[in-house]
């Protein structure tokens, strides 16, 4: 019977295949199937979904480095010769190579490389990681925001995108836009290169740039063209390219058909050429510091440009040197507590020590004070380069404007705590506390000219709808309260009564930045460029806007920091909840369609 059960798998296999044997008996084998050419599948998938495509060409390295190659082709020789000469020698990559080695501790191999290339390693004790990674690691992310560019600008057609694109490549300096490849000399180039505005001849509507830095050096211009290009510059052309159109313009040729012919007065005028176009360079590293101090190659130009004047001039070399030696980079605010007396701070004696210290123990006015510390520090940090280029909208230019960023998030951040702080608020009578307490927060800020956070309290906060929609609350809200808030939201949100207000503000002052950002944006949508010439009438703009940015930042206020009530209204120490969260709070704390009865 064992030996029966054994063997039973194989008898049942066999009778299996006697019954297929004897069913295909007579029958025809089907046809094989057709055979179907995939070869060209891809492609074809890849031409009709474009999308597919960049995905295809983002995620297989192979795909994304013929795309580049395909995008960007060019051969050797149109490589530019000062581009060739700044390649790394073969002795550099190799010192490289071992450097690594040494570091890795691959000591051994090292050593081989150096009997295989000839090369002796050169110890650096001073470097204390691999240069060769540090250089890769910056070559890759290079490279990798330049396809991220290419690709947005392949399958897109928005034109931010390609302006991207061009911004990094100019960063990389890997090329030069139409407004910057100004090669010609500027004596060499036509004086006519100019567009006038219509109501003022003396004014410019667009221009070249070498006839930007004539008129910028001429004495005879009134405008305030060098303060416009100054601040503006950036928009169009690089800061080595500015000084190295201002270095041209000082060096006025011997025989120049626009300069009279008589030696002398050619001599007066050349003087009076040189003299201004220092004036220039001095005002820009007196007001402009940060573009020399974050440039080693500017920095070097200029040094290289002052030995040069030097030779002829010590005395205007000397105005050069003394505005680089007692120029710190640093933005000077007047300290305005030489001229008001400082007022006396208002300090909650009895829980100021407390790590317990909440906004209920201090006094409105002294909140008011020390939230206008905080939010002046940040806003006199905004850099004039910041606002350009509306880098604070676009991702990938985001880290340009770092202070624009901080300012938002601090505005945002205090909206949401003035919410969060008066839901939290459980009872009815506790809640109407609440929304009073920053009423009077924010005409406090207000009265001291703080428009920013005063703008954040009553617009983000008090005026967010999980906070409006308490009806019960603001019902028994008191009557000069009610008339306080209902003021403070007609002037801080109707355009025009709050550039009135800030137009008859004194200094200190912190406007609504977000006014002067959308300002901006507006003009950004004017063509950079009239018929080839850079378009100077939208700098002049940007420069408006611009310079009320810095007016308002050169005096702070006169109050004393209270170092603990500054933690307590510290970022760290603030909630931050979605908006979900505060409406959800809201309905818990006033259910829709209740009765006044049931709640408490």
């Amino acid at each position: 019977m064992a030996e029966l059960q054994a063997g039973f798998p194989d008898i049942m296999r066999a009778a299996a295949s006697n019954r297929t044997r004897s069913n295909t008996i007579g029958a025809r084998s089907p046809p094989p199937p057709p055979v179907v050419d995939r070869s060209d599948w891809a492609a074809r998938v890849g031409t009709k979904h474009k999308e597919i495509a960049a995905l295809k060409e983002r995620i297989y390295p192979l795909e994304r480095a013929c795309s580049f190659a395909q995008e960007y082709y060019t051969d050797e020789g149109s490589i530019k010769a000062e581009k060739r000469s700044e390649l790394l020698k073969e002795d550099v990559i190799m010192q490289l190579i071992m450097q690594h080695l040494e570091m890795e501790g691959l000591r051994q191999s090292r050593k081989e490389l150096e009997k295989v290339s000839g090369r002796r390693y050169v110890q650096r004790p001073e470097l204390t990681d691999s240069r060769l990674v540090t250089l890769m690691r910056l070559a890759v992310k290079d490279t990798e925001m330049v396809w991220d560019h290419t690709m947005d600008d392949k399958f897109t057609t928005e034109e931010t995108n390609a302006n991207d694109l061009r911004e990094h490549l100019l960063s990389l300096d890997l090329h030069e836009d139409k407004t910057q490849s100004e090669d010609t000399n500027i004596w060499n180039e036509s004086q006519f290169n100019f567009v006038p505005e219509e109501k003022d001849p003396n004014s410019l509507k667009a221009a070249s740039l070498n006839h930007i830095i004539l008129r910028m050096t001429d004495e005879e211009t009134k405008s305030n063209l060098r303060d416009i290009v100054l601040y503006t510059y950036q928009t169009f052309v690089t800061p080595e390219k500015l000084l190295q159109k201002l270095i041209e313009r000082y060096q006025v040729p011997a025989k120049d058909p626009t300069l009279s012919k008589r030696d002398e007065e050619w001599r007066v005028q050349k003087a009076r050429i040189r003299i201004q176009v220092i004036q220039v360079i001095k005002s820009w590293i007196t007001r402009h510091f940060d573009d020399f101090k974050n440039s080693d190659k500017l920095m070097t130009a200029l040094e290289e440009f002052i030995k040069m004047v030097e030779i002829e001039s010590k005395n205007l070399a000397q105005q050069l040197t003394r505005a680089l030696d007692l120029h710190t980079g640093v933005k000077t605010i007047e300290d305005s507590s030489r001229k008001d007396k400082i007022p006396e701070p208002k300090i909650p004696w009895k829980t100021i020590f407390s790590p317990a210290l909440t906004i209920w123990d201090c006094d409105d006015e002294e909140i008011a004070r020390q939230l206008s510390i905080i939010e002046f520090n940040i806003f006199s940090s905004i850099q004039a380069s910041e606002l350009m280029n509306q880098a604070w909208t676009k991702p990938r230019l985001r880290h340009k404007a770092p202070n624009i960023i901080k300012m938002t998030e601090r505005s945002n951040l205090i909206s949401n705590w003035v919410a969060f702080t008066i839901l939290s608020q459980e009872k009815i009578r506790k809640r109407v506390k609440a929304v009073t307490r920053f009423i009077r927060i924010a005409e406090f800020t207000a009265g001291m000219n703080n428009f920013s956070t005063a703008m954040a309290i009553v617009s983000g906060g008090l005026g967010c709808t999980a906070v409006h929609k308490l009806k019960y609350t603001w019902a028994e809200l008191p009557n000069q309260q009610s008339r306080t808030f209902q003021e403070l939201s007609e002037k801080l949100t109707d355009p025009l009564a709050y550039r009135n207000m800030l137009n008859a503000a004194d200094q200190p002052c912190i406007p609504f930045l977000g006014l002067f950002l959308r300002d901006l944006v507006y003009i950004d949508e004017n063509p950079d460029t009239i018929d080839d010439l850079i378009n100077v009438n939208k700098r002049k703009q940007i420069y408006d806007i611009i310079e009320k940015v810095t007016r308002y930042q050169n005096q702070g206020y006169s109050f004393v920091e209270i170092p603990q009530i500054a933690q307590m209204l510290d970022s760290k120490r603030m909630y931050i909840v979605t908006e979900e969260e505060m409406n959800r709070m809201s309905d818990r704390c006033e259910p829709r369609n209740a009765d006044r009865n049931s709640i408490q």
